[in-house]
């Protein structure tokens, strides 16, 4: 996963992220908890620890690059001969990442109620 260009730059976790717990580092309090299908900021480029430096929720510290992915690298998906083929709506990428991630938090807790969806009329 490689982060070019200009920043802030949009991310989603890939999995949930615990430094406390999970990070092999000397200082795990520079780096960011997160959860999986959150959207992270990623404010600059990687480092030569592959972390990047990013803003989740309001808190700046470090992410590991191979817990994230780029909205753009996540808008791809495998044709039928296994190739990459892109997204023509990077839009409607983000709104069925979220979709998954709203999904994702309501099956963890399945006593959370569902939101309704509202309906046209």
């Amino acid at each position: 996963v490689s982060a070019s260009g200009s920043y802030p730059q949009k991310f989603i976790a890939l999995y949930d992220y615990d430094p406390m717990t999970q990070s092999p580092n000397d200082n795990p309090e520079t780096e960011l908890a997160f959860c999986e299908g959150e959207i992270i900021d990623v404010t600059g480029p990687m480092d030569e620890d592959q972390y990047y430096p990013a803003e989740v929720g309001g808190r700046y510290g470090l992410v590991p690059s191979n817990f994230v992915e780029s909205l753009k690298e996540n808008s791809r998906s495998k044709d039928h001969d296994g190739t990459l083929a892109r997204e023509d709506s990077t839009e409607a990428t983000i709104a069925t990442l979220l979709a998954q991630a709203a999904e994702n938090v309501s099956q963890k807790d399945p006593k959370k109620k569902k939101v309704p969806t509202a309906t046209l009329r």
